[in-house]
């Protein structure tokens, strides 16, 4: 399905060798979710695989993407209602391009 279907993206923590990083399908599906402006919530070490999709944690100004949200340990009860909230917001506009960067 098109990333532009779905409302929000987690990339999840994932264990060493359970998922590669470099998968071109979920690289293409992360920079489309991107570009598309939905939320993201990302866990420990699921941010190299944003990375590969050229995604950054900050806004070209510097400032933080409020519309991507990074827990890199602890617990994940303690960031569900800002993405819940952040869901609810639907497309976070601060970080869209024109023309869209390439990856």
């Amino acid at each position: 399905m098109p990333a532009v279907l779905f409302d929000a993206l987690v990339v999840p923590d994932f264990r060493h060798g359970t998922v590669s990083s470099h998968s071109a399908d979920a690289v293409q599906f992360i920079h489309e979710q991107y570009r598309h402006c939905k939320p993201i919530l990302v866990r420990g070490t699921g941010k190299s695989m944003i990375e590969s999709a050229g995604v950054k944690l900050t806004l070209p100004s510097g400032e933080p993407d409020p519309g991507i949200l990074y827990i890199q340990g602890g617990n994940l009860d303690d960031i569900l209602p800002q993405f819940v909230e952040t869901v609810a917001a639907r497309q976070h506009f601060e970080r869209a391009i024109e023309p869209p960067r390439s990856m």
